[in-house]
């Protein structure tokens, strides 16, 4: 953050929960600083442990039904209408436990990866930004498979940023300033085929540098005097007044290779916003102030580095055109059109037309300069280029090193400087310890990677774009359930053991699956105790007669079936039968209407010889000598487990009473004392199968 600050106290390291204010002691900016900081690492550290998972990413699943847009939930991506864009659901996604939010807008239209709040255009990485050694890191989009994915970061706002910070009744003066979340949906491009669970190595490397870079920072060793004429010199820092130094990557890339940076003694804390009535350009090389600066130390001078930014240029992540002052009048800054500085340090060719905005700055989105205050024959470019290993003066004895590895734009490294610390060392800048980690040296100053700006990624979707319209989206979001509607299907599962799994089938994922497995694998096997399989072909001549002449499920016994395995619990034992058959057996009929007849499952005890039906099946009959009826296929299936029904049921039984029991299955007419049927001859086959099943 580019506040007016002393400096930043806060330590992820040392584990402090909060800050303690002691009467009658002097209130300070970075012990307030460090309360909200303390905070902010809490809150996203239990957000990162809820979630759980890689990277602590997640949407939460609540969001898919109070979203707007139901379905798509926070940052649920979409193929709009029309296909030339994607739409881009409102709600929450958390990336390291920090929460990026996107509202829906108040006329109620999709938010598209076009028009997103945070990200004004151009959208599409070409690259990992880090990486990128020439140019920004964004181009227009050309056909190909993309990663869309989340970027959610920290930006400082100030009372020029947004004008309700600043107390109106103070009469001008600022006040404090704010930390605001962004959230950003960008595109980067990918393999081609590429499916969610597949690496995207830019992106690995963009969430995960191999290498990121450091930097290392001490104050000048004082020399002896070698002869007795000689004074010698003074050693740490030589400055009259407290800093806090701010050292920041212009350029961005990987060392060796090309990388600038800037710096600040006052943690780039000099900025005016400019007059939009009168835009800089390379016809008009004059920078207006809105507004006189609050002092000299917060002022302007010849021979200044200045950088020329707008909220577009910042929420893009790129460098601002850097100029170089040449005149101070009041509010009229004058610069040199010819020395106009690209990111690379290049001189910037002046815009056609002439007149146009400089650097493309957009008059509507808070234009404004911030001033650097590196100077000299190694900053003419505007900026310093890093030499890796090799120690830079800044100024009054202050020294910085670069290590090799990958530097993003606006890396930066905060460096408090004190006149009060004494002549050894005058800065706040940590030592190697002893022993030393490897390749360091005992009390060397420590090569510290960049304090921020954190970006936190996750993924979102796979897309293709065919160069007109986008295509085979897959969504990549994790989502994460509330803790209020937690099911076992919800919670992850890693450990069951392999010998449990049959292949080709996958390892559980959740504990539901897990279970399903465990249930398959360990539960005993059912019983099967006794089947009849019957298959013949019979001829039925004419049988005028009572019902017992007309019986084709002869012999559909199982009889004298003990049973011991009774449940603990219930003390019953569980049984299923059942009975198919299955065939067309076309008959004459007269004598039967229609319902009169059925199939029928029964049961009977070895206690008490008498069989009792548990499950029956109608069959329709049509009187009349022409009328007909067939045997369709009839399955008849009954489970016998637990307790009876009370009041009891004759088919409601309950588990059977360890003992012996015989199953039979038979044919029968509804009303005994039906009068003398008539059935003509025919031919039919028939198969028949009585199962009993001990559970």
């Amino acid at each position: 953050m580019k506040g007016d600050n002393s400096r930043d106290t806060f330590r992820r390291e040392m584990h402090y929960r909060g800050v303690r204010m002691q009467q009658g002691r002097v209130q300070i900016d970075a012990d307030w600083n460090e309360l909200g900081d303390i905070l902010d690492n809490l809150i996203a550290g239990q957000a990162a442990d809820l979630l759980g998972g890689p990277a602590a990413v997640g949407l939460p699943a609540v969001t898919l039904t109070s979203s707007p847009a139901p379905g798509l939930g926070g940052f649920g991506i979409s193929v709009g209408a029309p296909t030339t864009n994607l739409q881009i659901g409102p709600g929450r996604f958390y990336a390291d436990g920090v929460v990026g939010v996107l509202a829906t807008p108040v006329d109620g239209s999709p938010v598209l990866l076009t028009t997103q709040p945070d990200l004004p255009l151009p959208f599409v990485c070409t690259g990992v930004p880090a990486l990128s050694t020439v140019g920004p890191p964004f181009s227009a989009l050309t056909a190909g498979t993309y990663l869309v994915y989340l970027d959610v970061w920290q930006r400082h706002i100030t009372a020029l940023e947004d004008a309700l910070v600043r107390e109106q009744a103070l009469g001008g003066p600022d006040t404090a300033t704010r930390s605001q979340t962004v959230a950003q949906v960008k595109l980067l491009s990918a393999t081609p085929g590429t499916s969610c669970g597949q690496s995207v190595p830019t992106f690995d490397q963009l969430v995960k540098p191999t290498t990121p870079g450091t930097m290392a920072a001490l104050a000048q060793t004082p020399t002896s005097a070698l002869t007795p004429c000689d004074v010698g010199s003074g050693g740490g820092f030589t400055g009259l007044q407290n800093q806090l130094y701010r050292v920041e990557i212009h350029q961005g890339g990987v060392l060796p290779g090309t990388v600038t940076f800037k710096w600040s003694r006052d943690n780039g804390s000099v900025l005016s916003a400019l007059a939009t009535a009168s835009p800089p350009s390379f016809a008009t090389p004059v920078l207006v102030l809105q507004s006189a600066p609050v002092d000299d130390a917060h002022g302007f001078s010849i021979g200044d580095w200045v950088e020329v930014l707008d909220d577009k240029i910042e929420l893009q992540g790129r460098p601002g055109l850097l100029v170089k002052l040449t005149n101070v009048d009041g509010l009229n800054l004058s610069f040199d059109p010819a020395n106009v500085r690209n990111s690379d340090g290049s001189i910037a060719t002046p815009s056609s037309p002439p007149t146009a905005a400089l650097g493309g700055i957009d008059l509507t989105a808070h234009p404004k300069i911030r001033r650097w205050d590196q100077n000299g024959a190694n900053s003419a470019s505007g900026t310093t280029p890093v030499t890796p290993g090799s120690f830079v003066v800044l100024e009054s004895g202050l020294q910085i090193q670069f290590g090799n590895g990958a530097y993003r734009t606006g890396d930066y490294w905060l460096i408090p400087a004190r006149t009060a610390i004494g002549t050894s060392s005058g800065i706040e800048w940590p030592l190697v310890p002893n022993p030393p980690p490897p390749g360091l040296t005992p009390g060397a100053p420590m090569p510290l990677p960049a304090k921020g700006v954190a970006h936190h990624y996750a993924r979102l979707a796979m897309v293709d774009y065919t160069g007109t319209n986008f295509q085979n989206l897959q969504d990549c979001r994790r989502r994460v359930p509330s803790l209020s509607t937690l099911s076992t299907d919800d919670v992850a599962f890693t450990n069951l053991p392999p010998s449990l799994l049959i292949p080709p089938t996958p390892a559980p994922q959740t504990l539901t699956a897990a279970l399903q497995v465990l249930a398959v694998r360990t539960a005993p096997a059912p019983k099967v105790r006794a089947s009849v399989l019957a298959t013949n072909s019979f001829i039925m001549t004419n049988n005028t007669g009572t019902v017992s002449n007309f019986v084709f499920l002869n012999n559909m016994s199982l009889p004298n079936l003990t049973f011991t395995n009774a449940d603990p619990v219930t003390g019953k034992v569980s049984v299923l039968v059942r009975l198919l058959v299955s065939g067309v057996n076309p008959q004459k009929a007269s004598g039967l209407t229609e319902g009169d007849a059925e199939f029928q499952l029964l049961v009977t005890p070895a206690s008490t010889g008498t069989p009792i039906v548990i499950a029956n099946a109608f069959e329709a009959y049509f009187a009349g000598t022409t009328g007909s009826f067939e045997v369709h296929h009839i399955y008849m299936e009954r489970l016998l487990t637990g307790a009876p029904q009370s009041p009891p049921n004759p088919q409601a039984i309950g588990g059977l009473a360890p003992g012996t029991y015989s199953f039979s299955a038979q044919w029968s007419i509804k009303n005994p004392t039906q009068p003398s049927i008539s059935i003509a001859a025919s031919t039919g086959t028939t198969t028949r199968e009585l199962t009993v099943v001990e559970l």
